[in-house]
């Protein structure tokens, strides 16, 4: 019994946790027994209450195009500080292939933040919108490293290194992949 009590409290604190860390509609907690509605008999039922007035759709906490942008921006941040720590190994003459990559990763930023001005918000869930910026942020990542490493050949890391950098741009994708719901179906 103690077990029970304790699991019931555990569930209760992560649904408080959820609740507070993603804020939507909680399920509405029902009462014991529902409120009686039936009129007496050759009564009409009196007092309805009037619908709830329609909510407007959440507001997004991030687009994919500004999650692309912001992983642009973190990716090059972080490239530029494992330099200055002296942990890239680059090759002889990166100037050319680091200027391409510049122009490039502004040209990703520019791009991403044009698409982000020209999105128009869709009612979602924020669970969905969390979903959608790592899926973006994931792919973005990814692909900047393995066009820097592999494509361009501008720096090395080791393998561990090699492994921690592809690693977090897949773990922010496959962690967009777990959370996306897929999308319900219409009813007819």
């Amino acid at each position: 019994m103690g077990c029970c009590l304790v699991a019931a409290l555990v569930i209760s604190v992560l649904r408080r946790v959820r609740y507070a860390v993603l804020p939507g509609q909680p399920p509405v907690t029902a009462a014991f027994a529902p409120s009686p509605r039936r009129p007496a008999p050759g009564t009409m039922l009196v007092g309805l209450a009037a619908a709830p007035p329609a909510t407007a759709p959440p507001a997004r906490l991030v687009s994919a195009p500004v999650a692309a942008g912001l992983a642009v921006l973190a990716y090059v941040t972080a490239v530029a500080l494992l330099d200055a720590v002296g942990l890239l190994v680059t090759g002889d003459d990166p100037l050319v292939g680091w200027t391409a990559r510049d122009l490039g990763a502004a040209a990703l930023l520019v791009a991403a933040l044009l698409a982000a001005a020209g999105t128009t918000p869709r009612a979602r869930s924020r669970l969905d919108d969390v979903s959608v910026a790592c899926i973006a942020a994931g792919v973005t990542w990814t692909a900047l490293a393995i066009v820097d490493m592999h494509v361009l050949g501008l720096f090395e890391l080791g393998t561990v290194g090699d492994v921690l950098l592809h690693g977090s741009g897949l773990a922010l994708l496959m962690t967009g992949l777990a959370l996306h719901a897929p999308p319900k179906e219409s009813s007819r």
